[in-house]
């Protein structure tokens, strides 16, 4: 069998492989916790990939200096891979 889809094949899979072929959106999320709203932190923020770590850069902020953490919050970005973020 032709691994290429042909027009006489149900529409279903016409349209998956043409799913399949097109160029993906190539966007990154990340998430960034401000550290300025607490201290002069000469970074600025700390930006994480998985939501979790972020979490868990909070949580042993939390455990040195709870009310320094109760300030913080994660902001998720979404950056274009490539472009001027």
């Amino acid at each position: 069998m032709s691994p290429i889809a042909r027009t006489s094949e149900p529409p279903s899979c016409v349209a998956v492989m043409r799913h399949a072929l097109e160029p993906r959106s190539q966007q990154l999320i990340v998430y960034a916790v401000d550290l300025r709203s607490t201290s002069d932190d000469p970074f600025g923020e700390a930006t994480f990939l998985r939501r979790e770590d972020a979490e868990r850069f909070i949580e042993g902020i939390r455990d040195d200096d709870p009310e320094r953490a109760s300030y913080l919050r994660i902001e998720a970005r979404e950056l274009e891979v490539g472009g001027l973020n």
